[in-house]
């Protein structure tokens, strides 16, 4: 699927930012390029955007299956994790209509209560195979990859779209939910 991408800085987009929006990564790395392959994807992950009111934050939750010492669901600032990243970023904002739809403290509280929760390897593989032959895979939430974490957010949040499958992070990327793909860094 062919994107139109807006180019822009994270500081000149930061403002349209909000919960439920997705970040789209391309690494660098070996594993990267092995995912981004293995899903005939030109990602190779995606994480969820929790942004809170209170102190006007802009967070990134994902699963990763390692980051910093951490393997698993975890939470840091949107601007600091793409400041370190090495790869491309993409963010998708959500569409009008898609916001509209979305209840936003449900997705929120569904998020903080992933927190900690383990990834889930073998379900991103499965994923990966399920994306190449097209079998459907079960969404488990007691550890999760980082496409399951953003599309049961959204589900969690009513924002409920897609098959009878964890999604890859091409497929989040597909869905008509997207309102707008900014380019915020380019793969070094």
């Amino acid at each position: 699927m062919s994107r139109t991408f807006q180019y822009a800085t994270y500081d000149g987009i930061r403002r349209l930012v909000d919960t439920g929006d997705l970040v789209f990564f391309a690494g660098n790395g070996f594993i990267s390029r092995l995912i981004r392959f293995a899903t005939l994807s030109p990602y190779s992950h995606v994480a969820i955007v929790l942004r809170t009111a209170a102190n006007d934050r802009v967070t990134l939750m994902e699963s990763t299956s390692l980051m910093k010492g951490v393997r698993g669901v975890s939470m840091t600032y949107l601007s600091e994790r793409l400041k370190d990243y090495e790869g491309r970023a993409d963010i998708a904002i959500l569409s009008k209509d898609a916001r509209a739809t979305l209840n936003a403290e449900a997705c929120r509280d569904f998020l903080y209560r992933c927190v900690g929760k383990p990834y889930d390897t073998r379900g991103a593989f499965w994923a990966g195979v399920g994306q190449l032959f097209r079998i459907p895979g079960k969404e488990r939430l007691d550890s999760l990859f980082c496409s399951e974490l953003a599309d049961a957010a959204h589900r969690a949040g009513g924002l409920c779209v897609g098959g009878d499958h964890t999604p890859t992070p091409e497929e989040l990327a597909q869905r008509p939910i997207i309102g707008a793909f900014y380019r915020v860094k380019e793969a070094a």
